[in-house]
């Protein structure tokens, strides 16, 4: 039987984003693997949670990024603003995508 033995490698980048990764054989032979996208997700700061909040983390279906969305600490309160409950953190670049605030609660 005879063995494949490597006698040095390395991660090569192309254009894009797209990462290789390149094998050189004991016999000479240059062996390259299928291309594919390698990303570091960045994380945004926690925002502080607004008066009668908690701040509950999801995933955005569809996406690398996730979002903060707020919920009353109480049954009788309600959102100051309806518009204002969640947040989306974009993951490629580690900022929210709105500069927008989250809505504290209230007593209804």
């Amino acid at each position: 039987a005879s063995k494949i033995s490597r006698i040095s490698s390395g991660i090569n980048a192309e254009y894009g984003g797209q990462y290789f990764f390149r094998v050189t054989l004991l016999d000479g032979r240059v062996v390259d693997s299928e291309a594919l996208e390698i990303r570091v997700k960045q994380q945004c700061r926690p925002p502080t949670p607004p008066p009668n909040t908690e701040l509950i983390r999801e995933n955005v279906p569809g996406s690398e990024d996730y979002q903060f969305r707020v919920q009353c600490q109480e049954e009788n309160q309600v959102f100051l603003f309806e518009t204002e409950t969640r947040i989306i953190c974009n993951t490629t670049t580690g900022t929210y995508t709105s500069q927008r605030r989250l809505t504290p609660c209230t007593v209804a």
